[in-house]
């Protein structure tokens, strides 16, 4: 819980400072695995490392794509990957990186879902139905698209708090306790 806590505390200082920067870094700690943070994360926070290699490493991680090859001073995220090894807070990069992509959306008003499919479809597909979800939501939405045959058919959209089942497989399951129900109750009549 307090990890919890902390990264989202870090997370809210980032993303105040982060400014019209703030998208691409959601964006780049979206992209990064969770197994890739966990050993940075460690090595970062290990005690035994010096601080000039924990330095290096966040030099190395968020080196400027430019010629020169050096990290800029207005590299946001190296300057703040330097202020948690300072204050002691790396053991939280993986929640903080967790925490951010979803605080910017929330500051944007984007809602984050999944929808599971059953089987691939077109983009005009997955834009009706992004475009009716967002109508019903009355939200922009920023949608995971996934396949699942074992829905049969129809679509399940979710997000943390929100299940909506529009799937074939959901259908035949009401349809079947429907009918489980009614030759109960023709049996007690």
């Amino acid at each position: 819980m307090r990890d919890i806590i902390v990264a989202e505390r870090y997370a809210e200082a980032l993303l105040a400072v982060a400014g019209d920067r703030a998208g691409l870094l959601a964006e780049e700690m979206e992209g990064c695995r969770r197994e890739d943070l966990f050993v940075i994360s460690r090595f970062l926070d290990h005690p035994r490392v010096s601080t000039e290699k924990k330095t290096s490493l966040i030099d190395k991680m968020t080196r400027d794509e430019g010629a020169s090859g050096n990290v800029p001073d207005g590299n946001l995220l190296a300057r703040f990957l330097r202020l948690l090894v300072a204050k002691g807070r790396a053991r939280y990069l993986w929640e903080i990186f967790h925490v951010y992509p979803r605080l910017y959306r929330q500051k944007m008003g984007v809602l984050a879902g999944r929808v599971t499919l059953a089987r691939p479809s077109d983009d005009a597909t997955r834009n009706q139905i992004q475009g009716r979800l967002e109508t019903l939501l009355s939200r922009k939405l920023d949608l995971i698209w996934e396949e699942d045959a074992a829905i049969l058919g129809g679509f399940v959209f979710s997000t943390e708090t929100l299940l909506l089942d529009a799937s074939i497989k959901c259908q035949l399951a009401t349809l079947g306790e429907k009918i489980k129900g009614a030759s109960l109750t023709a049996v007690v009549a």
